[in-house]
């Protein structure tokens, strides 16, 4: 399965930025940003060009300035709006991103080096009833940034501004630029050019799945030995907890993060067979810090979306869903030796079902399931280490391995497989019977960088990135 993208960049605005505060210039209507995805070119409406707002392009100033921002101080903060349109994009999907880059020292001032500077670009719009720019958490590796919009530090990368499709397609968006008072005096007296790049991102239609196909709908999936492969045989920690020394069992875990689980367990093989990171849901950006899970597992046909296009990173996964994602790396089903009060008719009756007769996953005492509750940390830890043929031990760990303030009771159901996900270790089995196997860790290992190694893999697999760049700067 192969999606070719393209990536088309135009320069679009120039800023001066000096001591004073906010002066904002601009058309008296909307400024209109066009990118047409049949010919990769983009055009504009209500805009001006230079320091003189002339409506057409001069020599001297040939890209349109969306807006001009006449002076800054720290603290300042300002938003306005554009228009997005996407014209004759068809079945394709094109993801639209604004961001700035120069190489002047008072822009290094603000920006920094490596997107490292105070100031910041954000992008805030909305679909429908569903608000896009929503706050992202990420309890996996601990951090918990307060987004209230998709923010990029402009060189870092980019602020997304959706998802298009069709032959007309349209949004607002009010972008806002941001210079925090922390910025200090260092910004007093600054001067600096920004450019302010738009960018497209053009997915063409997959031939197979030509749209993303529904978690709840059905067993799906093409795992098994033709599919991807999870590694079971190295014992490492893939869930990170927290600088509090917590590790929140009884929290919920969103999309995002397990998609994040599930690509970090694959096996090498796996993860560099369906390498991907280009994705056609309309709330996954390449900017993402979850973007190249979401692809590869996408790619492998493990994580699907909804029908309105949307994978809805940040929504707490359900047990049904938790166990529909896993079906997807079981060979064949099972004969059903187990019955729950309430998954007649549920859409993933027949996963649930198959899940629970191999022993992963469990009910409740009063013989239902709960399909439709958000499953729990450590409920997914749980069934994680199950899939991965993991069996801790509560005896049997050892001393100097992590703690957790919040997981010290050793007879609370989850406690072994807290540990287990959370400490990478070497193990032995000791077997006590034929079924009845567990480990016996040996000695604790670090914990692994997963930073540094996803930035190996991207290296790794950089030939099989299916991107051309096309930018007005070049």
């Amino acid at each position: 399965m192969k999606k070719a993208i393209r990536l088309v960049v135009l320069l679009s605005l120039v800023a001066a930025v000096i001591c004073v505060p906010f002066l904002v210039l601009g058309a008296a209507t909307t400024p209109e940003v066009i990118f047409d995805a049949g010919n990769d070119t983009f055009s504009f409406n209500n805009v001006v060009y230079g320091p003189e707002r002339s409506a057409e392009p001069t020599d001297a100033d040939p890209y349109p300035d969306i807006f001009q921002i006449s002076s800054a101080m720290p603290g300042d903060s300002e938003s306005w709006q554009v228009r997005v349109t996407v014209k004759n994009a068809g079945n394709k999907t094109v993801k639209m991103y604004v961001r700035a880059e120069n190489a002047n020292e008072g822009y290094r001032a603000l920006f920094g080096e490596e997107g490292e500077g105070p100031a910041t670009l954000s992008a805030t719009f909305a679909e429908g009833d569903r608000s896009v720019a929503t706050k992202i958490r990420r309890l996996i590796t601990g951090e918990e940034p307060d987004a209230a919009t998709y923010t990029g530090y402009i060189d870092e990368g980019a602020a997304y501004l959706g998802a298009y499709s069709g032959n007309n397609s349209s949004k607002d968006i009010d972008l806002t630029f941001s210079i925090p008072l922390s910025a200090g005096n260092e910004i007093a007296g600054l001067s600096a050019e920004v450019d302010w790049v738009f960018q497209a991102e053009v997915i063409e239609d997959d031939n197979d799945h030509p749209h993303p196909r529904p978690d709840h709908g059905g067993s799906g999936g093409n795992g098994g030995s033709d599919g991807p492969a999870l590694n079971k045989e190295d014992h490492f920690a893939y869930v990170i907890g927290y600088p509090d020394a917590t590790v929140r069992p009884g929290a919920d875990i969103s999309r995002a993060e397990i998609a994040t689980i599930l690509f970090r367990l694959l096996t090498d093989e796996s993860r560099n067979r369906y390498w991907s990171t280009a994705n056609a849901f309309s709330d996954v950006p390449s900017t993402a810090w979850y973007n190249t899970a979401i692809s590869t597992l996408a790619q492998a046909g493990v994580v699907n979306g909804y029908p309105d296009g949307s994978f809805k990173p940040d929504r707490p996964v359900t047990r049904a869903e938790f166990a529909a994602l896993f079906s997807r790396f079981f060979s064949a089903s099972v004969t059903a030796t187990v019955s729950f009060n309430d998954i007649r008719g549920h859409w993933a009756e027949e996963v649930i079902l198959n899940a629970a007769s191999r022993g992963y996953i469990y009910g409740y005492p009063n013989g239902s399931f709960g399909p439709n509750r958000p499953i729990t940390r450590a409920e997914a830890m749980a069934l994680t280490n199950r899939v991965l043929e993991r069996k801790p031990h509560k005896d049997h760990l050892l001393p100097d391995m992590i703690h957790w303030i919040d997981n010290a009771d050793k007879e609370v159901w989850y406690y072994a497989d807290v540990q287990e996900a959370s400490n990478s270790h070497e193990y032995a089995w000791i077997t006590q019977t034929v079924d009845n196997g567990y480990e016996n860790w040996l000695e604790i290992l670090p914990t692994r960088d997963w930073a540094a190694l996803e930035q190996q893999w991207k290296a790794d697999n950089a030939d099989k990135q299916s991107a051309q760049v096309y930018t007005s700067q070049q």
